[in-house]
């Protein structure tokens, strides 16, 4: 499915960006329960939490790691382990599926709002921030 580029953060941007950008894209697309992107998506899909990280990094909806690059996998990790973090919860960084599963069940709750999901993605990158010596 081929999607428009959107302008990804800076590939030196800290997770505290990544997050920042992720939740201006979820006020600005919208936010989804349940998946990544609706099915049939065409172009700037709502999101979930995760991809919308993914969106926002890859300038495009990524669902599967084939489509990007080393780089934009391990900037997309760091940005949800930075997250996760923020929820309460600590994995091993190897626990890649637990720190997913971790975030999407966060999403998905049925009683989450479209504020709680960009208010706290806006919290753990000014906790971020807080913790790492500002933005960059």
């Amino acid at each position: 499915m081929t999607t428009p580029v959107l302008t990804p953060v800076p590939a030196d941007a800290n997770p505290a960006v990544v997050l920042r950008a992720a939740a201006d894209y979820i006020d600005q697309h919208g936010w989804l329960k349940g998946a990544l992107y609706p099915e049939g998506y065409t172009s700037c899909p709502p999101a979930c939490v995760t991809g919308a990280i993914r969106i926002v990094v890859c300038g495009r909806p990524s669902p599967d790691a084939k489509d990007r690059s080393k780089n934009q996998t391990t900037r997309i990790l760091v940005a949800e382990r930075v997250f996760a973090a923020h929820l309460g919860h600590t994995f091993d960084p190897d626990q890649t599926r637990r720190i997913r599963l971790a975030i999407e069940t966060w999403n998905d709750r049925a009683w989450r709002s479209v504020i709680d999901v960009t208010n706290e993605l806006r919290a753990a990158a000014t906790a971020y921030d807080d913790t790492n010596g500002g933005a960059r």
